[in-house]
Order: C-alpha cells, then structure tokens, then sequence
C-alpha cells in the first residue's frame, strides 16, 4: 500500500504507526476462540499470569526471548511495566485449576 495513501486514508493509524509505540493491556473480556486457543497456544501473558513475582515475571520474559519466541521490542516492554506497575498489571493470576473452571 502507498505510503500517502495509507496516511490520507487513516492519519490516526498512521501515526500510531510511525511512532513505533506500542501499549499492552491485558483484563476485560476475552473471546471463546482466543479462551480455546489458550489452552493449544499460550502467549507470554498466559505464562506471566501465573507468576506470583515480579522476579518470576522478568525470568519467563528473559526465557522466552532468549528462545526466540519474544522479540525484543516487546520483551522490553513487558520489562519495564513490570518494573514500574507490577506483575500484576498484565492480569489477575491464574490459580490452580483455572484452567478446570474456564473449560468445564
């Protein structure tokens, strides 16, 4: 797609774009296909849910990352929310048998 184009058409997109910032928030509601596929294809925010430490948190970002399955842009980030916010910012913790309520 042109970049003008791209721009004229969708100038708040655009710029979100451009600026190469990124913002990450877990809570709400999920979507059943996004529940289902937890269980098949967990994310990272599944394995930081689970953490009950900051330090656990920073151990499973630096894990991931160094797998290849977190790229770095977004490793940092999680980093400094975790930093600044907790690891509580990325969600509530799943307890033992989460899993058992949310497929039953």
């Amino acid at each position: 797609m042109d970049e003008e184009y791209f721009k004229k058409k969708f100038p708040k997109l655009f710029e979100e774009v451009k600026s190469n910032q990124g913002v990450y928030f877990v809570g709400g509601v999920r979507w059943s296909e996004l529940v289902r596929d937890e269980l098949n294809n967990p994310d990272v925010f599944s394995f930081l849910r689970r953490c009950n430490t900051d330090e656990q948190g920073l151990e499973i970002i630096d894990y991931l990352e160094r797998k290849g399955e977190l790229e770095k842009k977004i490793a940092d980030d999680l980093r400094e929310q975790i930093k600044t916010n907790g690891i509580r910012s990325l969600g509530p913790k799943k307890e033992w048998g989460y899993y058992e309520k949310v497929y039953r």
